[in-house]
């Protein structure tokens, strides 16, 4: 990644919470707790690289995307493909709340 470039986790970390992102990407104080270690158990299924096909759709799996005009990049869960539609994917443990970075349950 170009170090220009801001990591899309820290978009997603600071909409989700302005303090937590300070405390953990600044600070560096980063702790486990019970939803960190089920979110992250539950999210193991989707953390490799790969395509499936679901009917007409097809979902990318673990894709680089950036945008040279806003300077971020990271890796997203998925992507999902249909009829020449693309669309981004972040999955989540919990309800889906009503933040920015607009998340699936």
């Amino acid at each position: 990644m170009n170090e220009d470039y801001l990591p899309l986790a820290y978009l997603n970390a600071w909409e989700y919470c302005p303090r937590r992102f300070y405390l953990e990407y600044v600070l560096g104080e980063m702790s486990d707790n019970e939803h960190i270690i089920l979110g992250r158990h539950i999210h193991r299924n989707i953390n490799e690289e790969g395509t499936l096909q679901e009917g007409e759709m097809l979902i990318h799996q673990q894709q680089w995307v950036w945008s040279d005009r806003l300077k971020v990049a990271g890796i997203i869960d998925a992507v999902e493909e249909c009829d020449g539609q693309l669309v981004p994917m972040e999955y989540k443990k919990g309800k889906m709340a009503q933040h920015l970075n607009r998340t699936l349950a």
